[in-house]
């Protein structure tokens, strides 16, 4: 299969000279009947909402998440695979019609009432089949999905409602960062459903030594994402990203992040056990 592929009846959206997002909806069938499923799918959700590791602790994610079909390793955890639900078996067949090496699903449930999202990433490619695209279904209420240019800060926002398909190609994803973020105003329940390709026995990688000096270096170093939730960063600015002193710190400037607000971003304290909490 192309690494390069068209999609009929999907948009192409180029973010620059070399990457592009293909959007579009799901048929009108499908999305009929995800409407009629929403309910039963939203109830579907895990008790405890999802779990990462972030500077060497684990933490409470401002979000549910469950993977189907196969294991997913990401941000230090592996969210075990479970059975496909009857509500998901449509969608995955028909994605799979546009890709047919796709063979897992990751969900998230968001309620915007809790000011969840999550903030710009990359999907982890080294586990993921080379050239396959990632397919993301957007049910329920709508928000805004951004990208990411990490160094150069460019961004471009495209609004997704219920039935929104965005395909995510697999050179664009090791380019550009992505989010959905919460902004004021947003309310409603909204699920994710991401599909991808992965490599065999992809969830038992472990982390390279590479990735981890990365991580180990984030600690010392601001971080470009906005410190209040639901205020995402006005990335049309480079973020100065200055490097920290061992006798004296610069002052954080709007664009810059601390690891406390780092936490408030990404993380939902109040969903913490006592033991997970930091001081």
């Amino acid at each position: 299969m192309s690494d390069n592929p068209t999609y009929d009846g999907f948009k192409r959206e180029p973010l620059d000279e070399t990457c592009e997002l293909w959007l579009g909806r799901l048929p009108e069938k499908l999305s009929m009947a995800a409407t009629g499923d929403f309910e039963s799918l939203w109830q579907a959700r895990p008790a405890e909402q999802g779990k990462a590791k972030m500077f060497g602790r684990q933490v409470t994610t401002r979000r549910w998440t469950r993977a189907y079909e196969h294991a997913y390793a990401f941000s230090g955890i592996t969210e075990e695979q479970h059975a496909l639900l009857p509500e998901l078996a449509p969608l995955y067949d028909w994605a799979r019609e546009l890709d047919p090496r796709l063979n897992g699903l990751l969900v998230n449930w968001y309620s915007g009432d809790d000011q969840h999202q999550i903030t710009e990433h990359h999907d982890k490619w080294q586990q993921l089949v080379a050239g396959a695209p990632i397919i993301m279904v957007s049910l329920g209420a709508p928000r805004t999905f951004r990208m990411v240019h990490p160094k150069t800060r460019a961004k471009h926002d495209f609004p997704v409602e219920h039935g929104s398909v965005i395909i995510l190609p697999s050179d664009t994803n090791r380019v550009w960062k992505h989010a959905v973020l919460h902004f004021a105003g947003d309310c409603g329940q909204r699920i994710s459903v991401t599909m991808r390709s992965f490599l065999p026995e992809a969830a038992k990688q472990k982390p390279r030594r590479a990735a981890r000096k990365r991580a180990a270096r984030a600690v010392k170093s601001p971080l470009p994402f906005d410190s209040e939730p639901g205020q995402p960063l006005p990335v049309s600015e480079e973020p100065t990203m200055a490097k920290r002193s061992s006798k004296t710190s610069p002052p954080i400037g709007d664009d810059e992040m601390t690891m406390f607000d780092f936490f408030l971003q990404n993380v939902d304290y109040d969903a913490m056990a006592p033991g997970e909490r930091t001081t």
